[in-house]
């Protein structure tokens, strides 16, 4: 199974940012999967090949066999256009290769071969997006085919069932219990799930390797202790599903205290320390949470504090945990989107930080399709056009009284029947007529998207801090601002709030 790029192309410098339109959960009981049978041989390579693609991995046995069962064979002569590049038509179906070759295009250049055991059209399969490459037939061909609706339902459906189920047993575990809804719904999407044989030594005491947190999923475990190196293991007590072992190493980055071996076949979920600080934040946070409740905590808090400060010269914040009304802030997310739009949108829609964004466009206008010409036709009205967004984004939320969620949808509804961009394309008809023109290529478009992306997760970002974690919100928003990419104007959304709570703190202070 290979995929051969020719010397020219780089795959590394295409990125793609896309969503997929909801889906009543409902509606996916009534979908009907097909069952067609297939030769012990076929049926084994199609699950080899499934088993090294992403969207699949995760899957136990039952459900690969579910899929597999629901694949329809396709033969194809040379030269047959599978898929085309930008096609809404066929948006529907993924592809696995058993037999022959094709060749990958975008535009007019061939970028790549698949060969037997590749497997293409899983990304407008999962988002229903258009297709962002042109496949052919290089020669007679034998594939498999997915249709999208039978993939929704076995693998969405099983995702909703392990969503739901992983969130209910983090919620058992006493340092999550304080994990908001949001939070615990990231870290469930992030367990993996791995098994163990009998007898299979899971941790072993005095390992360093702490890298992992475990949740019994299906099974038994025990666990021992040694006093020394010398001496025999005791038994110290059993875990059975439900229950969980490995987080103080985790958190805490301590070496392992004990033995933790399976008591015939284990299922476990495990999430590593770089997924549970990308999705949760810094662990000192979690455990100061449950100070409350675990005394014992307290010290592992103070020496994650002490042992962070030793290797980083930082500014030195105030620790303490905060219990006052923020009058300055308001009362949630939806308020606080009216808010900033309302009182602090001259703010927000800075030009100070597009200078840059303008830069990056125009230095990789050929490998965006676009002229340096019609980017600075583009830029040359930014003024009118922020002001545009700004003022009709107030609009919304001061005549038509808009909530965050119906913010953008109402945005994309509205703007068109009252004719909001009419006035600046008449008034600027070059600049509006290059904006028309670069829209017309997918790398321009899939280069916004990743932009507009980004930009939401950082407001995303800023509101889950600025409401649920006060008392350390100077330090991460720092933080935040040097991971935020400076191409991007929202992130002036997060000066606002350190603002804000900056001055909160030292009143608070003093």
């Amino acid at each position: 199974m290979t995929v051969q790029y020719p010397p020219s192309y780089d795959p590394q410098k295409r990125r793609y940012s896309v969503s997929s339109e909801s889906i009543d959960p409902l509606k996916l009981k009534d979908i009907k999967v097909k069952s067609i049978p297939k030769s012990e041989k076929v049926g084994a390579l199609i699950k080899q090949t499934m088993k090294g693609n992403v969207l699949f991995k995760h899957l136990d046995e039952a459900e690969l066999h579910e899929v597999i069962d629901s694949m329809d064979e396709l033969d194809l002569p040379p030269s047959q256009t599978v898929i085309k590049q930008g096609d809404h038509l066929d948006q529907n179906h993924m592809y696995l290769i058993q037999e022959g070759e094709l060749d990958v295009y975008y535009g007019s250049d061939i970028v790549a071969t698949l060969t037997p055991g590749c497997s293409f059209g899983e990304i407008a399969l999962m988002y229903g997006c258009p297709r962002t490459a042109t496949i052919k037939t290089k020669t007679q061909c034998k594939l498999w085919v997915l249709d999208r609706n039978t993939f929704r339902r076995i693998l969405m459906e099983e995702s909703m069932r392990k969503r739901k189920l992983y969130e209910s047993v983090l919620a058992k575990v006493p340092i999550f219990k304080s994990l908001l809804p949001y939070e615990r719904s990231k870290v469930a999407d992030a367990l993996e799930t791995v098994t163990f044989t009998d007898k299979q030594v899971i941790i072993q005491q005095g390992s360093t390797d702490t890298n992992k947190f475990y949740i019994i999923e299906k099974g038994e475990v025990i666990c021992t202790k040694q006093d020394d190196l010398d001496s025999p293991s005791v038994f110290s007590l059993s875990l059975k599903a439900g229950d969980y072992f490995g987080e103080l190493a985790l958190l805490k980055n301590m070496p392992r205290q004990a033995n933790v071996i399976a008591q015939g076949n284990v299922k476990c979920l495990t999430i590593d320390r770089e997924h549970f600080t990308q999705v949760t934040g810094p662990c000192e946070e979690i455990l100061r949470r449950n100070m409350g409740n675990y005394k014992t905590y307290e010290e592992l808090i103070q020496a994650l504090v002490q042992e962070k400060k030793a290797k980083t010269e930082i500014i030195k914040k105030p620790q303490t945990d905060f219990h006052v009304d923020f009058v300055d802030l308001p009362a949630n997310r939806d308020e606080m989107v009216k808010y900033i739009i309302q009182n602090e949108s001259e703010y927000v829609f800075n030009l100070t930080q597009l200078s840059g964004y303008k830069e990056a466009i125009t230095q990789n206008a050929v490998s965006l399709k676009v002229s340096p010409e019609q980017v600075s036709k583009i830029f040359c009205n930014v003024t009118e056009i922020l002001h545009l967004h700004q003022n009709f984004s107030k609009y919304l939320v001061q005549v038509e009284n808009c909530d965050e969620p119906e913010l953008g949808p109402l945005y994309s509804e509205l703007a068109p029947k009252l004719n909001v961009y009419e006035v600046f394309a008449n008034q600027y008809p070059e600049s509006w007529k290059a904006r028309k023109e670069c829209s017309a290529h997918i790398e321009w478009t899939d280069f916004l998207m990743a932009c507009h992306k980004e930009a939401g997760e950082s407001l995303d970002t800023l509101l889950e801090h600025v409401y649920f974690r006060v008392f350390q919100i100077v330090a991460l928003l720092e933080h935040l601002s040097e991971l935020t990419d400076s191409l991007h104007f929202d992130k002036n959304l997060l000066a606002i709030a350190l603002r804000k709570i900056e001055t909160i703190l030292h009143k608070i202070d003093k």
